[in-house]
């Protein structure tokens, strides 16, 4: 997980690698919504980025159970637009199957996104 993280900073996209054929992307920017599939799931990425000079996710903590992986990460950005700095800190929910991620989600609410391990 650690290092599709460093990817995703370095190339504002994850490794398709990481993603079940049938992944379902919630993106929480933009106007993308609910994408399914990795293409979606890319295209996604993308029109978020299109909306930052950059956008990098910092890892804090990294937990599991059974099929899930929370990514507590702090996230900068930078509005393309805008210049404006941007930080926020939110929980990224990924759902396994088989290794790859067929769910992701992001929660503001951290300690909710956490107790769904418990």
């Amino acid at each position: 997980m650690r290092g599709g993280y460093e990817r995703w900073n370095a190339t504002g996209r994850l490794p398709t690698e990481l993603f079940d054929p049938d992944i379902v992307w919630i993106n929480p920017v933009g106007d993308a919504g609910v994408a399914r599939g990795p293409d979606a799931a890319l295209a996604a990425m993308d029109e978020t980025l299109e909306s930052f000079e950059f956008i990098h996710n910092d890892p804090e903590q990294i937990r599991a159970a059974r099929d899930l992986v929370v990514v507590v990460s702090r996230t900068t950005a930078r509005g393309r637009g805008s210049g404006i700095d941007l930080e926020n800190r939110a929980a990224h929910v990924w759902t396994i199957r088989d290794g790859r991620a067929v769910r992701f989600e992001v929660y503001e609410d951290v300690e909710a996104a956490l107790r769904l391990l418990e």
